[in-house]
């Protein structure tokens, strides 16, 4: 995208943010940026740097979340999710235990209710640099609309939700 998906603003308004609202909307509490870009940590959210590690690893946010939280619980959600409803994110709430998201044929690997036991867990596989995939792999699944998970990879992507400004 030639740009940090986290800070690329939509309707105004970064997607990490928007993504943070959404959270909110749908009753999660607290609501967590994380990331280890310095101008993620000047929004006006509640911010925490990502987990220590070796290069880019998509577990090194989740690892920061699972050591961060006082909770039994941790919604995971990726910023690149611009469709994301609320009703969406209760979805998985309601399930009442840990699960990963699904729609299609996918299961979004980073769209998941994680419990704090799975910490360890998710340290080993991003030190082996292991793919995230494995984390979830015994969890539950819980069905979602695909539009409500349709990544945005693209600028093309982003305007199909908004208008990117």
């Amino acid at each position: 995208m030639g740009a940090d998906k986290a800070l690329i603003p939509v309707d105004g308004v970064p997607l990490a943010v928007r993504t943070a609202q959404t959270l909110r909307a749908a009753g999660c509490g607290p609501v967590w940026l994380v990331g280890s870009q310095p101008a993620l940590h000047t929004l006006d959210w509640p911010s925490l740097p990502d987990a220590p590690g070796a290069g880019h690893h998509p577990l090194r946010g989740v690892v920061a979340a699972l050591r961060a939280s006082t909770q039994p619980l941790v919604l995971i959600c990726p910023c690149d999710l611009p469709a994301l409803t609320a009703d969406a994110v209760r979805r998985l709430l309601d399930h009442g235990g840990p699960c990963v998201a699904h729609s299609g044929d996918r299961r979004h690997h980073l769209l998941a209710v994680l419990p704090v036991t799975l910490l360890q867990r998710a340290q080993q596989i991003m030190d082996q640099q292991g793919p995230a995939r494995l984390l979830v792999a015994d969890l539950p699944a819980v069905t979602l609309d695909p539009q409500t998970t349709a990544n945005a990879n693209t600028p093309a992507d982003l305007l199909a939700h908004g208008r990117r400004s």
